[in-house]
């Protein structure tokens, strides 16, 4: 086990990764389904560690039944209306943000080693009982972490159901690629493969319609430094639309810190990328979440993508962080 792992023992289980080929180092642990500690190498050869220790219950963690917000706290299917618990209220409206309050990152997942291909990996697996925090129907998940020969972190979901339920799974990794939390990621440059944001009110629920980013703080359609769009006011929490929607694996994102030389691309069979820069943390702006998922409330959207999981059917999605060293973007 690293030194960085012992940090965690509050966490539970724990089980350590390590990249024989590259030296990238995951720790992970069994409560909420999360890595706890990504150590990749800087231009000089260095291990930094740069994802965020347990900063928040969400931090690195699974989420789910349904990540993001529902609006209402309350969703409509098959003609039927299920109310669930609230666990935030932003500027008075009530939702259900991250699968609420004992979502999945708050539970304690079974945990195993494994390999594929050579491949170094996890698997997490656990039954959400019907009812659990109001959802319909017994949810067998299943995700699968694996350190790839692409120096990446790859994510596996996996879901089945005995009942109609929207499912929609994410994973809320904190990363700062300068390795130091004391520099804020302000210096680090991003792209995303996205001209459109699922725009929001003071209550953080999608407005209608989609918004495009060209000319907004929200325009990453070119590689910009993160300061540059940090100096307009404003809540950056936001889902980019992705430009192919389609269920292939594509490069969603790419950010690149200048300071260490280490670049993550986020791939994703997903949709939209969720990107949270931090303004609410203890020490603003320290850490960046890049969330592969579909958009926010879309139970409530008829004109949004369905998150629907039916009996027979299987939910797929996959995610990876890849990790190189480079000299720019």
């Amino acid at each position: 086990m690293s030194m960085t792992a012992t940090c965690f023992a509050a966490l539970g289980a724990l089980l350590t990764l390590e990249n024989p080929r590259t030296g990238m180092r995951v720790t992970f642990s069994d409560d909420g389904a999360r890595f706890v500690a990504v150590e990749v190498r800087d231009r000089a050869g260095t291990l930094r560690t740069v994802t965020a220790p347990p900063i928040d219950p969400f931090s690195g963690a699974t989420l789910g039944r349904v990540a993001n917000r529902i609006a209402d706290s309350r969703f409509t299917m098959d003609g039927k209306t299920y109310e669930l618990p609230s666990n935030e209220a932003p500027n008075g409206r009530k939702c259900l943000l991250h699968g609420g309050a004992k979502g999945f990152y708050r539970q304690k997942w079974q945990m195993r080693k494994m390999s594929r291909d050579g491949m170094p990996g996890v698997v997490f697996s656990r039954r959400s009982p019907d009812g659990e925090e109001g959802f319909p129907g017994n949810v067998d998940v299943t995700v699968t972490c694996l350190l790839t020969d692409a120096n990446a972190l790859r994510i596996e979901y996996e879901a089945k159901t005995d009942r109609a339920t929207p499912v929609q799974m994410t994973n809320h990794g904190y990363f700062n690629l300068n390795g130091d939390p004391k520099m804020p990621i302000d210096n680090h440059i991003l792209w995303v493969a996205g001209d459109e944001v699922t725009d929001v009110g003071l209550d953080l629920i999608p407005l209608p319609g989609l918004r495009k980013v060209s000319g907004t703080e929200f325009d990453f359609s070119v590689p910009t430094e993160i300061g540059k769009r940090l100096s307009t006011p404003g809540n950056y929490a936001r889902n980019f639309c992705l430009s192919d929607r389609s269920a292939r694996f594509k490069r969603a994102s790419t950010l690149y810190s200048p300071a260490t030389g280490i670049r993550m691309e986020t791939w994703t069979t997903e949709i939209g990328l969720q990107i949270y820069m931090g303004h609410t943390l203890k020490v603003p702006r320290s850490y960046i979440t890049m969330e592969p998922q579909h958009w926010p409330d879309s139970v409530n959207r008829p004109d949004f993508p369905p998150v629907i999981l039916r009996p027979g059917e299987t939910y797929r999605a996959a995610s990876e962080y890849r990790f190189s060293c480079v000299s720019g973007m």
